[in-house]
């Protein structure tokens, strides 16, 4: 656990955050609540979605950091971050819709940048085209775009140091 700002930390993840997990997850898939299925099916759908996309992180990343973003004591968000390798990789972050726009994921990426800084680290991503909100957070934040292909641009921070 570490502390980000004044009131803003982040904490590793356990079981018993699966419910705050879920609710995140579900917050980032309006593409599926769009499909003319139930409601039963359309959560069914997402349970499983959630389970491939974490299972695929944990894959992927098998020695990523996973974090609570807390504000208050309260969950706010998820992170995934892997520092294993001599360039980090931004894995994942999420913030709950009623804590967005209220700096919280900048002030995280600053945390990770400084710690990132302390080890002369660069940190790369990887974003969808078309979440313009995070493409601009993480253009703010000093990440430059790399390769691209047909869902993500890759991006990448390299430590002023």
């Amino acid at each position: 656990m570490f502390t980000v700002a004044e009131h803003l930390r982040l904490r590793n993840s356990h079981e018993g955050d699966a419910p705050f997990r879920r609710a995140l997850y579900a917050a980032t898939r309006d593409d599926l609540r769009q499909l003319p299925m139930s409601p039963q099916f359309i959560d069914n759908l997402i349970s499983m979605q959630q389970k491939i996309h974490e299972d695929g992180q944990r894959n992927a990343f098998p020695r990523a950091q996973h974090w609570i973003v807390e504000y208050h004591d309260e969950a706010v968000g998820r992170v995934v971050f892997d520092m294993s390798g001599a360039e980090w990789r931004l894995v994942d972050i999420a913030i709950a819709p009623a804590a967005r726009r209220q700096g919280v994921a900048g002030a995280v990426l600053r945390a990770l940048q400084r710690r990132a800084a302390g080890q002369r680290a660069a940190i790369s991503l990887a974003v969808a085209h078309g979440n313009d909100g995070a493409r601009r957070l993480y253009a703010a934040a000093g990440f430059q775009p790399q390769a691209s292909d047909a869902l993500r641009q890759q991006m990448l921070w390299q430590c002023p140091c």
